[in-house]
Order: structure tokens, then sequence, then C-alpha cells
């Protein structure tokens, strides 16, 4: 990739977390107002979130998962739809939130889905030997794991989290939940190109995030 793509395909990713920022800011001062802000509930990965859609995707050019200290690259992984009853999970706040994660790994929400109770979230994974994404979702249990910082996270916090959420009871989705959920897998150029197909996950799952869908379906300039 030259080093002119390289500049724009940043500046839209940059526009994308801006969007998602932009709108969490709105929603804080919303609930500021309104003096009802809802606390942050005790034991987090206790309360359910379900996986409604599951689709796996490649990528020809790695992309940087920041919810992870490391900052790690990825080329693969799954763009997730889940359903999240406990709202008071999603609330954007300006300080720690509960953190998405995914057996041993995190994952990058893309929407608030504060109002809908609808997360559409990228989980970084890698490739088997046939090119096929090597995620075992049917092992791997779905949470919110204490209020913290994702990009401050490191592999080992994410392990102990993973290890102390299974000895609160915290299990895998179910084989059937799992099988219901998987769709054809796709393939884009750049994670650019991923969240902005994601765009149509979003208005479908989670229509209040109207600025949010318009932002990521902007083109890179020059396209």
């Amino acid at each position: 990739m030259s080093t002119s793509k390289t500049s724009l395909f940043s500046l839209g990713r940059v526009l994308a977390l801006s969007l998602v920022l932009v709108s969490a800011g709105t929603a804080v001062v919303a609930w500021s107002n309104q003096d009802t802000m809802p606390e942050i509930p005790e034991n987090t990965a206790s309360y359910p979130v379900k996986l409604v859609q599951a689709i796996p995707f490649t990528l020809d050019d790695s992309f940087t998962h920041w919810y992870r200290a490391e900052q790690p690259q990825f080329d693969a992984g799954m763009l997730l739809v889940l359903s999240v009853k406990e709202l008071a999970l999603l609330t954007p706040r300006q300080h720690y939130m509960p953190v998405l994660q995914i057996g041993a790994e995190t994952a990058e929400p893309l929407n608030m889905g504060d109002l809908s109770g609808n997360v559409i979230a990228i989980l970084p994974g890698t490739r088997k030997s046939d090119g096929t994404v090597d995620i075992d979702l049917a092992n791997s249990p779905i949470f919110y794991g204490e209020p913290a910082l994702g990009e401050e996270m490191d592999i080992q916090m994410v392990r102990d989290r993973l290890k102390t959420a299974r000895s609160q009871g915290v299990g895998n989705p179910s084989e059937e939940m799992v099988a219901a959920a998987m769709r054809e897998a796709m393939h884009f150029t750049n994670d650019f190109a991923l969240r902005r197909w994601a765009a149509d996950l979003i208005e479908a799952y989670s229509p209040q995030e109207v600025d949010l869908v318009t932002g990521l379906r902007v083109p890179l300039v020059g396209e």
C-alpha cells in the first residue's frame, strides 16, 4: 500500500472512530442533563449477551486491533451482531466502561447500541491453513468484563478475565445458537471497506444511530 493510500485509509478510520465518539459524547450530555445515567451494574459478566449473527471475514490488508495494549495486526476475524438486554452495560460514559470480550480476545464495538440493545462488533482472528477464519465461537464465552479501557489491556489481562468469567459461571454460546447465527464468509480489501459494509448492519439493528451510519458510508478521498 502506498504512503498516500495509507494516509487516506488512516484518515477514514479516524473519521469513523470520531463519529462513534461524537455519538457517545452527545449521549453522555443527554444523560447528564437528565441526571439519570444508570450505574454500571456489579458482576458485569453475569449479564447474558446473545449472539445474533456471525460473519467471518478476511482482508487483503491487515488492520490494527486497537482494543489491545499490544496493538496486534490481523487480516481476518468475524463481524458479530450481539443482543444485550442490560443497557447500562452500553451507556456511553466519560470514564471506564465494561469491555466486550469473546473468549480470550477483546472485541471492538462499532456502535454504542445503548438505545437499541444491539451491538455490532469486530472480533479479530487468524486464518487456518485452508484460508478460512480460525475462531471457535462455540467455545468462546461472550461477556462484558469489568470497566476498563480495552487499549490498556494486554493479552494476560484478557486471559485472566476469561478465567474469572468462567469461574463465575459464564458459559459458551450453545452450538445451536452459533449454527443459527453463522453467515457466509466475506472478503474485503481493508477494514475501512469492512466498516463501511457494517453500516448496513448498524442501520438494520440500531437504526437510531443515523449519524454513525452516514459517516461510515462516506467514501475515502479519491474513490
